[in-house]
């Protein structure tokens, strides 16, 4: 199923890029007025065509969908009639052709950008900067961070997810600017730090580890969202919430947590023991 759905995604994608290359050609063609007899989507037999009306252009969808085409009037390539030769590709001024043929490229371009844009506006998933642990005697368990704090701006720049809060300490540093880290404890917002700028993090290949953070990662035993009408949500737990052990089995990592669940949860009561990563104490649910 996995590989059907990148294929097809795939598949969508090139198709996305031929169409906005050839409506590139196509669109230079008819502002220069060449006649446009054929705009292809994909290579081979046609599987369905169409025209607009008072169009000549037949836009067509053939088999093979890794490409693209689009046929002009052209003596090259067959007969022209007298009163078409005026409308055909060959005819044509050179500064009129070059434009026609660097549209396809150029159209290209505007849809990168247009993407870049849609990302840039849209977002993309990350972690959220929850820490899980600090090295003891490190240069953040000095300024105060602790474990279960979420990291929410540097130098009041806000911080996401963990590569904007990579990014952030990294440009300060460049910028050799002290960093000062914005945090929530308890529903608290506070300010950290400053911790002085060092060239020498520069070359860091994991910066956070040398800053003596530990990040809550994707294998944590943190809840990352709940279903609705689920177990879970009807006995409570929430987004955040840190388990850390199932029948007083400890769980490190999520799979620890799954491989429990499924190791106790035989339609008996099991007892699920856990801690909110935002609240102090432990509260105990009977399921």
């Amino acid at each position: 199923m996995i590989i059907l759905s990148t294929i097809l995604v795939f598949l969508l994608t090139i198709s996305i890029i031929v169409i906005f290359h050839e409506y590139g050609h196509y669109i230079a063609a008819r502002m220069c007025g060449i006649k446009v007899l054929q705009f292809s989507v994909g290579f081979g037999k046609k599987i369905a065509s169409f025209k607009f009306r008072n169009s000549e252009t037949e836009f067509k969808i053939c088999a093979l969908p890794l490409g693209g085409y689009v046929k002009m009037l052209d003596e090259n390539e067959g007969k022209v009639s007298e009163s078409d030769k005026k409308f055909a590709f060959n005819n044509q001024p050179l500064f009129k052709r070059a434009f026609v043929v660097a549209n396809g490229p150029i159209f290209n371009f505007i849809l990168a950008f247009f993407f870049y844009f849609l990302i840039l506006y849209i977002g993309s998933p990350g972690l959220k900067p929850v820490v899980y642990d600090v090295v003891e005697n490190s240069i953040v368990e000095d300024i105060g961070l602790q474990a279960n704090d979420e990291i929410i701006s540097i130098n009041n720049s806000k911080t996401l997810s963990w590569s904007s809060v990579i990014r952030e300490i990294i440009n300060n540093i460049a910028d050799n600017k002290d960093i000062e880290i914005q945090i929530k404890r308890n529903f608290q917002e506070q300010s950290l730090g400053p911790i002085q700028s060092s060239s020498k993090f520069l070359n860091s290949k994991n910066i956070l580890n040398d800053f003596g953070i530990y990040p809550v990662s994707g294998n944590s035993n943190y809840v990352g969202s709940i279903s609705k009408a689920s177990l879970a949500e009807k006995y409570g737990i929430l987004q955040n919430d840190q388990i850390i052990s199932i029948n007083d089995k400890d769980t490190l990592t999520e799979q620890m947590v799954v491989k429990l669940i499924k190791y106790f949860y035989c339609g008996t009561d099991m007892k699920v023991v856990y801690i909110l990563s935002f609240l102090e104490g432990i509260h105990e649910m009977i399921t």
